[in-house]
């Protein structure tokens, strides 16, 4: 059997490419700096985009339309009390776009009144935790050793209150009302954004960018806000638009059990539990707060996961 042969290559059979200086030093991809391109892929995405503009009008509207409208949100029409949809009044001409509830007051303007009272409760409220969270999960995380264990202790003991026992003490101090909610959810809420803050700093804190800043002299409280917590801001924007629809569904949720926003202060939990009472008669009672609660938080949780999506670096193309 003959022996089979090898072919081997010689230089013969390579065409040298000639070297192009003008292309050797090109970029690859345009520089842009993190932020640009986070926000250049939130834009792309249709499903954030319709997000914002959902948010964005229930905003408005909650800003507007108890301003402009002809009716108060305590404004009673006994005579036409549990009015359907697009009612319009006799006397004054009036339209109720949603109705009326069963003492007559104009549906429309309660639950638009009420996005104003339940958003300032979310933005109040996470607002608060921002501060402290902050704060509290910067200096836990940058100094570490025996602060670090003892202030996640305390983290550890107060996550495990659960948030409807302190609310329910609080009422019985505070008079039931806006001040209570935003406080019992302030005392309690803070530690996930605690968490989360000291979670970035450690990974943070070896960087060569705070080791210099160290070398050179600058204080602790310099280096947690100017240089750590700065670096941890696109974490914090998700947690924030995510912890948003959280408050909001608290606060319907004491409001519907009773032990919220006392009526006839409106929420969007006050008035689902007011609806929830004539369901069965009047079920658009119910049927137009839930809406606007659950298109909320639907809006706020996926706007979140859009900007999860934009800020995470590895994603970057």
């Amino acid at each position: 059997m003959a022996e089979e042969k090898v072919y081997t290559p010689t230089r013969d059979d390579f065409t040298p490419v000639a070297a192009d200086s003008s292309t050797r030093e090109a970029i690859a991809r345009p520089s842009i700096s993190f932020w640009k391109d986070a926000m250049t892929r939130l834009w792309n995405n249709r499903t954030a985009i319709v997000c914002v503009i959902i948010l964005g009008l229930i905003v408005l509207g909650a800003l507007v339309i108890p301003l402009v409208s002809p009716y108060t949100t305590s404004e009673q029409h006994v005579a036409h009390s549990n009015a359907s949809f697009m009612f319009r009044d006799s006397a004054d001409g009036h339209l109720h776009i949603f109705g009326t509830d069963n003492l007559g007051r104009d549906m429309f303007v309660r639950v638009w009144d009420g996005a104003r009272v339940s958003l300032f409760i979310a933005v109040l409220a996470v607002a608060i935790n921002l501060v402290i969270g902050l704060l509290y999960g910067g200096i836990s995380g940058y100094f570490g050793g025996g602060v670090d264990t003892v202030m996640m202790r305390i983290v550890e003991i107060v996550n495990g209150i659960p948030y409807l026992i302190i609310v329910i003490i609080l009422m019985m101090v505070l008079p039931r009302g806006l001040i209570s909610i935003v406080v019992a959810y302030g005392i309690v809420g803070w530690t996930g954004m605690a968490r989360l803050v000291r979670g970035q700093i450690v990974s943070l804190k070896e960087q060569e960018f705070i080791v210099a800043a160290e070398a050179m002299g600058a204080r602790s409280g310099r280096i947690i806000l100017r240089h750590l917590l700065p670096n941890t801001l696109s974490v914090i924007i998700v947690n924030i638009t995510l912890a948003i629809p959280n408050v909001i569904f608290s606060e319907s949720f004491l409001s519907f059990v009773g032990i919220g926003l006392p009526p006839p202060q409106p929420s969007w939990g006050v008035l689902a539990s007011e609806g929830q009472k004539v369901f069965q008669m009047y079920p658009l009672q119910l049927i137009v707060p839930s809406v606007f609660i659950c298109l909320t938080m639907l809006s706020f949780n996926l706007l979140g996961d859009a900007m999860r999506d934009a800020f995470d670096p590895k994603l970057r193309r």
